[in-house]
């Protein structure tokens, strides 16, 4: 879910708040659920994020599940 919300951040321009609304509607989830899950890990995400910029060359929108 940090993921999601993390490159719908950064492709759509969103705020955390917007980014975290949309993932809740896809996951059936409360925005403060994604929120915390979020919380949890948005470092490691970004972190990864990076490395996915610096070997491919861009950051991949979002893929949602199922």
């Amino acid at each position: 879910m940090a993921d999601c919300v993390e490159r719908l951040r950064y492709h759509e321009k969103l705020t955390l708040e917007s980014a975290t609304e949309v993932v809740a509607e896809r996951f059936s989830m409360t925005p403060d659920s994604v929120k915390l899950a979020w919380k949890e890990n948005h470092k490691e995400v970004k972190r990864i994020h990076a490395l996915e910029k610096e070997c491919f060359g861009r950051v991949d929108d979002v893929v949602w599940p199922g």
